[in-house]
């Protein structure tokens, strides 16, 4: 009896130690983000239902505080979001998302666009850095897709983004961009 008690308060010490480390919540924030992806409302409330009556939300908020967050303290990154950024920036009624993910010599940058909460489409910027080669793809509900640029050289699809996004918040992705 008096072995457990010894190793209930040390349990006791060490949890409040691993979970008092807020970080980004990295893992349940991408789960959130895959759920807000599906654009039909109704079919977006059954992925939340899913999402709940099967504990993916619970289970990605565990890893989170008692995994990714805690290494994020000690460490002073977290292993999920390493090479990722994201940011939201509006102008009048419109809001753009915009999200870049770095993964080795590929850096790829989304856009999603809102009126208010209906979305508008998706811009898709990626350049490949080691073959100095980029493209940019143009999405709009209902699955239509439009190859927008290709090309070889630095900056090369970014002037067919620039284009595209001509007067929807140019400026800022120009400047993620570079």
């Amino acid at each position: 009896m008096k072995r457990f008690i010894v190793l209930l308060m040390m349990a006791a010490a060490l949890v409040p130690s691993l979970g008092g480390c807020f970080g980004k919540f990295a893992v349940t924030r991408k789960v959130y983000e895959l759920n807000a992806s599906v654009h039909d409302r109704y079919l977006r409330n059954v992925v939340t239902w899913a999402f709940i009556l099967f504990p993916v939300y619970w289970v990605s908020g565990v890893l989170d505080l008692f995994v990714f967050n805690t290494i994020e303290f000690w460490s002073g990154r977290n292993p999920v979001t390493a090479g990722e950024r994201s940011f939201r920036y509006s102008r009048g009624d419109e809001q753009f998302n915009v999200r870049a993910v770095k993964n080795n010599d590929l850096i790829t940058f989304t856009i999603d666009r809102y009126r208010g909460a209906a979305y508008l489409d998706t811009l898709t910027i990626s350049s490949d850095l080691a073959t100095d080669s980029s493209s940019v793809v143009y999405r709009q509900p209902g699955g239509i897709s439009r190859h927008v640029g290709k090309g070889i050289g630095n900056g090369s699809a970014g002037i067919y983004a620039g284009a595209l996004l001509s007067g929807h918040g140019e400026t800022a992705v120009a400047s993620l961009y570079r």
